[in-house]
């Protein structure tokens, strides 16, 4: 118990030390890289891992229910919590090496290689290897409503003007903000867009 709880409070910091790193050296209001699919993830990630700690100290959560009894509350919490972290946190890794690249050969830095990679790999650590997360068919609703709700919000954060918030290719006039994502503009690029979002609704499930 004593390894388990140690290997859980590196996991916390490893998420949490990349969160602060990132938003310390973030050139748009700290609020606004909460729009993004990344660090929304991210605060899900260490919302799973804090409760995972949280039950693993407490037992009492533990106990196993008898037959037709549903397992306590924050169990139930921290499945859901794991169902959407860790398909998404892959989700957002995978999109951002093949999809969203933007470094123009520029050399890999560490605080991107943790947030698009390093981070999900302790959440499948600890899902997989340390808290053995019973992983069903029907969790995947929790993971296609989180992506569902997130297209929803690339599209009314786009059509609403709420914009990206001072990075330097934010459209000058206001009349237009900038898409969170340039490869899903609604405006420029419905069909794509809509691609893209199927896609992820569909077929990373």
């Amino acid at each position: 118990r004593k390894s388990t709880a140690i290997i859980r409070v590196i996991f916390i910091g490893v998420s949490l030390s990349t969160l602060v790193y990132k938003w310390e050296r973030a050139n748009v209001e700290t609020w606004r890289y909460t729009m993004y699919l990344t660090y929304l993830t991210l605060l899900i990630t260490m919302a799973y891992q804090i409760v995972s700690f949280y039950i693993m100290e407490r037992r009492a959560n533990l106990v196993q229910p008898l037959p037709g009894e549903r397992p306590r509350l924050l169990v139930r919490v921290a499945w859901i919590l794991y169902s959407i972290a860790a398909p998404a946190g892959l989700t957002v890794s995978l999109s951002r090496w093949f999809l969203t690249d933007d470094r123009n050969n520029e050399p890999l830095t560490l605080d991107d290689a943790m947030m698009h990679g390093g981070v999900v790999a302790t959440v499948f650590l600890d899902g997989l290897v340390v808290g053995a997360v019973p992983v069903r068919a029907k969790h995947l609703a929790c993971y296609v409503a989180y992506i569902f709700a997130f297209v929803v919000w690339t599209y009314l954060q786009e059509r609403l003007g709420i914009g990206k918030g001072g990075w330097p290719d934010e459209y000058p006039n206001g009349l237009k903000e900038d898409p969170l994502y340039f490869i899903v503009s609604w405006s420029d690029d419905f069909k794509g867009a809509a691609t893209i979002a199927m896609y992820h609704l569909l077929f990373t499930p």
